[in-house]
Parts: C-alpha cells; sequence; structure tokens
C-alpha cells in the first residue's frame, strides 16, 4: 500500500511525501523511514494512494 503524508511535517516524514506501507498496528501504518528505522503514522495523517492486498481495510479503517 502506498500513502502520503497530508499531514504536518514530521522529522522523518515531510508533508507531501509518498511512501510505502510496511505493515498495520493498531489502526497505524507502519512506514520505512531509514534503511534500518521505521515509525508508525497515524491513518488520518495520510491518503490512500494505493491499497494492496496484504492489508485488510478492518485492520486499517475502522469506526
Amino acid at each position: 500500500m502506498k500513502i502520503r503524508n497530508i499531514g504536518e511535517d514530521r522529522e522523518t516524514l515531510k508533508h507531501g511525501t509518498t511512501c510505502e506501507v510496511l505493515g498495520v498496528e493498531k489502526g497505524w501504518f507502519r512506514i520505512r523511514t531509514g534503511e534500518e528505522k521505521s515509525e508508525l503514522v497515524p491513518p488520518e495523517q495520510c491518503e490512500t494512494l494505493m491499497r494492496d492486498w496484504k492489508f485488510d481495510a478492518d485492520e486499517i479503517f475502522h469506526d
């Protein structure tokens, strides 16, 4: 899945940056922020660009 940051600039993720989602943990996206690093980003700060079969929509988009 690919997402774009629509939230504020973060130290490791600038506004408008597009990145690949590595996984979903408790509804948050895990993204790679460096060669050996990753971080969690809340879904309300992201725009989904491309969904992937690897992720169950219920994991991410819950009410």
